[in-house]
């Protein structure tokens, strides 16, 4: 089967899809003939591989079915990652004119809650192209069940295939009792991420922190589009007296991530809407404890696992559930982490793409 996946990246590592669209790819070339086509002058050498052929460049943004198959003959699939893209548009009709079928994923872009945020705009674009967009698609892609459920409203024919992620062997820790230390990485997004909700519930158990020695560190990029986000966030904690306790770091890549995690006591994400974190994934493999949001996605799936706790999209439930979490630190965090990279193990990039490759075959039947 020959598959074609086209994204629109940019290069930036602390964003789930510049990790995951790669990792996909090169599993994916185990099972199928595939091409990467990235619509930006983006390239980075970490995504370089052997295993499967590419090319990348502006000069592709918008390009149609003609100038692919100069790259990669008559696709028989076409995966788009990514929703919002009206780069991808020209390229989408076509395949729908010769009847090459494609599927999207939308990494939760069609949920409730973010189909709320710049509603306008997206009400427009959705009236314009993207409706088209998705109605034309063989199938929409979600990343886990929960997406797929509040992505309810866009009736097309759907599927769950998560993200995967390189699998670990268990990483046993040695929890210091005198000291918790937590970490959050990933974007600074206050509202996505629910970073506000965190501080506030950190703030109404402060004195229970403070009496387990309790530290967080926020790691992210914090200028650019994110730079009004750290801001506020910075506001938050001189207004709640946290910067002792709470401080916004450098983002992490690469060995000085795994630095990161293998150090920490606990991962922290308290997201109100997710497609699937890297990051907790990520987490969850180096065996460490996850408190985690609903809005994660993967909340159901720690909690059953026991590898970690759980909270509703609440300020009040965050601080509650966050305070029975370190209440027994660390007696019950060894028997978490094992749990956490137990339940890793079934994110295998390997196992991922051998199902999506069963998936997409059915799906040209």
């Amino acid at each position: 089967m020959k598959v074609l996946f086209v994204s629109k990246l940019e290069g930036e590592l602390f964003k789930g899809p510049s990790n995951s669209v790669p990792a996909q790819v090169k599993a994916q070339s185990k099972f199928d003939e595939v091409f990467w086509l990235n619509m930006t002058d983006i390239w980075l050498d970490v995504w370089t591989a052997d295993s499967f052929k590419f090319a990348y460049g502006a000069k592709y943004s918008k390009a149609g079915l003609a100038e692919v198959e100069k790259l990669f003959a008559r696709p028989d699939l076409i995966i788009f990652e990514g929703f919002y893209e009206y780069p991808f548009s020209k390229l989408a009709d076509d395949a729908t004119k010769e009847k090459i079928p494609y599927i999207l994923i939308p990494r939760s872009q069609l949920t409730v809650k973010a189909q709320k945020q710049k509603a306008w705009k997206k009400f427009l674009g959705n009236m314009v192209y993207f409706n088209k967009f998705a109605s034309n698609a063989a199938a929409i892609q979600y990343l886990t069940p929960q997406e797929q459920a509040e992505s309810e409203k866009w009736d097309f024919k759907n599927f769950v295939i998560p993200n995967g992620m390189t699998t670990r062997k268990y990483f046993k820790r040695e929890f210091n009792p005198a000291a918790l230390n937590a970490v959050y990485i990933g974007r600074i997004n206050i509202y996505q991420k629910g970073l506000d909700l965190l501080i506030k519930a950190c703030s109404s158990i402060k004195s229970k922190l403070l009496a387990k020695n309790f530290r967080l560190n926020i790691h992210g990029v914090t200028t650019g589009a994110a730079a009004k986000d750290a801001e506020e966030i910075s506001a938050m904690l001189d207004e709640y007296q946290l910067h002792d306790m709470i401080k916004i770091c450098p983002p992490v890549f690469a060995e000085e991530k795994s630095n990161v995690l293998q150090n920490a006591d606990m991962f922290i994400m308290t997201s109100r809407f997710e497609g699937m974190p890297m990051a907790l994934l990520e987490a969850l493999s180096y065996s460490l404890p996850c408190f985690v949001t609903t809005g994660t996605n993967m909340a159901e799936e720690i909690q059953s696992a026991g590898a970690g706790r759980i909270a509703q999209i609440d300020e009040k439930n965050i601080a509650d559930e966050l305070a029975k979490m370190i209440e027994n630190f660390p007696s019950t965090c060894a028997n978490m982490g094992k749990n956490a990279n137990i339940l890793s193990q079934k994110y295998s990039w390997d196992e991922i793409a051998k199902k999506s490759h069963e998936i997409y075959r059915e799906l040209l039947q």
